[in-house]
Protein backbone atom coordinates (compact mmCIF):
# COMPACT_ATOMS: atom_id res chain seq x y z
CA UNK A 1 0.00 0.00 0.00
CA UNK A 2 2.86 2.37 0.77
CA UNK A 3 4.37 1.90 -2.70
CA UNK A 4 1.07 2.79 -4.35
CA UNK A 5 0.46 -0.66 -5.82
CA UNK A 6 -2.41 -1.24 -3.40
CA UNK A 7 -4.80 1.09 -1.64
CA UNK A 8 -4.71 1.37 2.13
CA UNK A 9 -7.95 2.05 3.98
CA UNK A 10 -7.86 2.86 7.68
CA UNK A 11 -10.75 2.41 10.09
CA UNK A 12 -9.88 5.00 12.71
CA UNK A 13 -12.77 4.21 15.03
CA UNK A 14 -15.50 1.61 15.27
CA UNK A 15 -18.99 2.59 14.27
CA UNK A 16 -20.42 1.33 17.57
CA UNK A 17 -17.26 1.88 19.59
CA UNK A 18 -17.29 -1.62 21.08
CA UNK A 19 -15.22 -4.65 20.13
CA UNK A 20 -16.88 -7.62 18.43
CA UNK A 21 -17.44 -10.89 20.29
CA UNK A 22 -14.77 -13.51 19.70
CA UNK A 23 -15.45 -17.25 19.52
CA UNK A 24 -12.46 -19.58 19.81
CA UNK A 25 -13.02 -22.85 17.94
CA UNK A 26 -10.72 -25.89 17.96
CA UNK A 27 -10.50 -26.85 14.28
CA UNK A 28 -8.77 -30.11 15.24
CA UNK A 29 -11.96 -31.18 17.00
CA UNK A 30 -13.99 -30.05 13.99
CA UNK A 31 -11.83 -32.24 11.76
CA UNK A 32 -12.23 -35.24 14.09
CA UNK A 33 -16.00 -34.71 13.95
CA UNK A 34 -15.93 -34.88 10.15
CA UNK A 35 -15.84 -31.20 9.20
CA UNK A 36 -13.18 -30.91 6.48
CA UNK A 37 -14.04 -27.28 5.66
CA UNK A 38 -11.66 -24.47 6.62
CA UNK A 39 -14.67 -22.86 8.32
CA UNK A 40 -16.00 -24.14 11.64
CA UNK A 41 -19.60 -25.26 11.88
CA UNK A 42 -20.24 -22.39 14.32
CA UNK A 43 -18.96 -19.83 11.80
CA UNK A 44 -21.08 -21.36 9.03
CA UNK A 45 -24.13 -21.30 11.31
CA UNK A 46 -23.64 -17.66 12.31
CA UNK A 47 -23.03 -16.55 8.71
CA UNK A 48 -26.20 -18.35 7.58
CA UNK A 49 -28.20 -16.61 10.34
CA UNK A 50 -26.99 -13.17 9.25
CA UNK A 51 -27.67 -13.88 5.58
CA UNK A 52 -31.19 -15.11 6.37
CA UNK A 53 -31.86 -11.77 8.09
CA UNK A 54 -30.58 -9.89 5.03
CA UNK A 55 -27.45 -8.71 6.86
CA UNK A 56 -23.91 -8.65 5.55
CA UNK A 57 -20.72 -10.24 6.84
CA UNK A 58 -17.08 -9.93 5.95
CA UNK A 59 -14.34 -12.48 6.57
CA UNK A 60 -10.74 -11.39 6.89
CA UNK A 61 -8.13 -14.07 6.30
CA UNK A 62 -4.89 -12.87 7.86
CA UNK A 63 -2.14 -14.49 5.83
CA UNK A 64 1.11 -13.34 4.35
CA UNK A 65 2.32 -13.45 0.78
CA UNK A 66 0.40 -14.69 -2.20
CA UNK A 67 -0.41 -18.20 -0.98
CA UNK A 68 -3.50 -19.57 -2.69
CA UNK A 69 -3.96 -22.41 -0.21
CA UNK A 70 -4.92 -22.38 3.45
CA UNK A 71 -4.30 -25.31 5.78
CA UNK A 72 -4.95 -25.24 9.51
CA UNK A 73 -4.32 -28.92 10.12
Amino acid sequence: AESGEYKLFLLKERLTGCLPRVHVVDLRRELKEGNTSIFSRKLQELLAERLSRGEQSILFLNRRGYAGFVSCR
